[in-house]
C-alpha cells in the first residue's frame, strides 16, 4: 500500500506528465534500474562500463543523462561505451578448438535445431553450401530440424567433416583477431582486469561468451554483469559475476520477482536500437575491425511502431528524475512507486496497450532463426476455456510457454481467472516494504 506522501507523488506524476502512450509507466522501472546501476557502478569504482547491444543503446543514453543529474552518485572517471555484440557474434569467440569444444552455450538452450541453424549460430552462413556438399547432403537437408541435434548422427557427421573443421578454424582465427582490435579501439587502451557490462539480462549469455574469450585470449578478466533481471545463472564463476538490479532468481527469488518477471519482453521491446544484430567481426583492408550485421528485418516495425513509444518512455524517465529531486524521495519510496505502476502494467493493462502489443512481433537470430508474434490467440469456445482453466489448476502452471502469463490466462481461461492470478502474484511478491 502507498503512504499518503506516495499517493501525492503518484498523483503529481499523473497530473503533470501522464500522456496516452502504451506502457508509459515502464519509465518507473527503468528509472529505478538507473538508480541501482549508478550505485553499483559507483561502489565498484569502475573505469569502463560496456553497454551491450542492442538494448544497451537506449540504456547507455539514459544512464549518461542520469549521471549528469543531482540524483547520481557516479564518479566522473567512469567511461561508458556502447558495445556492439550479440549472442551470435560472441558465440564463436567463446568456442575453443574443435577437438575439445562441446558448444554448451548453445545447446543449453537450443537442442531441437537444424544443422543449418547450428552453422548460422556460429556465423558460418557462407560455408553452408560447401559443408552440405562435403556431407553429401542437399542444402535443404541441412535445414531439417533434429529433435536433439547434439546427440544425432547428423551432428556426429558434421564433427568429422573436413570442410566444417577448416571453416570453423578459419572463422575462429579471423573473429578473434578482429574482436581484439574492436575491443582495443573501444577502450582506447589495454583490457582492464575488471570490466563491467550492462544489459537487460535474463541469463547473461553474452557475458558468458565474453568471459570464455577473455579466459583464453586475454589471460583472464574479472567480468561483472549488471542486469535489469536474471532468471538463470548461466555460467557463473568467481570472476564472472552477475547481478539482477530489479529482480533475480539466482540464489533465491527477490521478493518482487513475480511482478517484474511477469512480462520481461516489455523491457526488450521498449529498448530498441536503430541497427540490426551484429553477426561477426572481420578485419578490413586497413586492418580495422569491421562489424558485419544480420539483416535488420525489424526496421519498419521499430521505426514506425516502437520508436515513437520508446522515446516517450525515455522522456518519462527524465520526468520521474525531476519528481524524485523535487520531492526528495528516498530509494525505498521510488521502489514502492515503481511497484505500484509496474503491477498495473502487467496485471491491469489497458485495451490500448493490448492492441499495441498485438502489433509486435519478434525475430529470433540465434539458435533458431524465425519470426513469431507475441500475442497469444484468444479462446472463444467456452468449453475450451473451461478445459484450459482446469488444466491450469491441475498442474499449477501454464500448459504452454507464454511471454506474458497474465495475458495467456486472460485470453484462454474462464472470465475472472486472470484477475485471481494477478492477485495471487501480488500476494506472492510480498510487497510490504520487503525490497528497498
Amino acid at each position: 500500500m502507498l503512504t499518503s506522501r506516495l499517493h501525492t507523488a503518484a498523483a503529481e506524476y499523473e497530473r503533470r506528465w501522464k500522456i496516452d502512450v502504451p506502457f508509459q509507466d515502464l519509465a518507473w522501472s527503468l528509472y529505478l534500474f538507473l538508480l541501482r546501476l549508478d550505485a553499483a557502478i559507483s561502489g565498484a569504482n569502475a573505469d569502463h562500463v560496456l553497454f551491450l547491444s542492442r538494448e544497451g543503446k537506449p540504456l547507455k543514453e539514459m544512464f549518461d543523462a542520469f549521471r549528469q543529474s543531482s540524483a547520481a552518485q557516479t564518479s566522473p572517471a567512469v567511461r561508458t561505451h556502447y558495445f556492439r555484440v550479440s549472442r551470435k557474434s560472441t558465440f564463436l569467440l567463446s568456442c575453443g578448438p574443435l577437438e575439445s569444444e562441446t558448444f554448451a552455450n548453445l545447446f543449453r538452450q537450443y537442442r531441437s535445431i537444424s544443422l543449418a541453424d547450428f552453422l548460422r549460430s556460429l556465423a558460418l552462413d557462407g560455408a553452408i553450401d560447401g559443408i552440405a556438399a562435403d556431407l553429401r547432403r542437399s542444402k535443404d537437408g541441412l535445414e531439417k530440424r533434429s529433435d536433439d541435434l547434439p546427440t544425432s548422427p547428423e551432428f556426429a557427421a558434421l564433427m568429422k567433416s573436413a570442410r566444417f573443421a577448416e571453416a570453423y578454424a578459419a572463422a575462429r582465427a579471423q573473429a578473434g583477431a578482429a574482436f581484439t582490435k574492436y575491443l582495443s579501439e573501444t577502450l582506447r587502451g589495454p583490457i582492464p582486469r575488471r570490466l563491467h557490462v550492462v544489459d537487460v539480462g535474463w541469463k547473461g549469455t553474452i557475458q558468458d561468451n565474453l568471459f570464455s574469450w577473455f579466459e583464453r585470449a586475454a589471460g583472464g578478466v574479472h567480468v561483472i554483469g549488471h542486469y535489469l533481471g536474471l532468471v538463470a545463472p548461466g555460467h557463473v564463476h568467481p570472476r564472472n559475476e552477475k547481478h539482477g538490479l530489479l529482480f533475480s532468481h539466482l540464489d533465491r527469488s527477490t521478493p518482487c520477482f513475480p511482478i517484474f518477471n511477469e512480462n520481461r519482453s516489455l523491457f526488450e521491446i521498449m529498448l530498441p536500437a536503430d541497427h540490426g544484430a551484429p553477426s561477426r567481426y572481420a578485419l578490413d583492408s586497413n586492418g580495422n575491425c569491421a562489424i558485419i550485421y544480420d539483416e535488420f528485418v525489424e526496421r519498419q516495425l521499430i521505426e514506425k511502431i516502437v520508436f515513437p513509444v520508446a522515446r516517450e518512455i525515455m522522456s518519462g524517465v527524465e520526468r520521474i528524475r525531476e519528481l524524485h529531486t523535487e520531492m526528495g524521495l528516498t530509494t525505498a519510496e521510488v521502489m514502492a512507486l515503481t511497484l505500484h505502476f509496474h503491477k498495473r502494467l502487467v496485471f491491469r493493462p489497458t485495451a490500448a496497450e493490448l492492441d499495441w502489443i498485438g502489433s509486435i512481433w519478434h525475430f529470433e537470430n540465434f539458435g533458431v532463426f524465425e519470426q513469431s508474434r507475441l500475442m497469444v490467440k484468444n479462446y472463444t469456445n467456452p468449453l475450451d476455456r473451461i478445459r484450459f482453466t482446469l488444466n491450469l489448476l491441475r498442474h499449477r502452471r501454464l500448459p504452454e510457454a507464454g511471454f506474458w502469463p497474465y495475458l495467456t490466462i486472460r485470453r484462454r481461461a474462464v472470465p475472472g481467472a486472470a484477475f485471481l492470478y494477478g492477485r495471487y502474484r501480488m500476494w506472492q511478491a510480498r510487497l510490504a516494504g520487503s525490497f528497498s
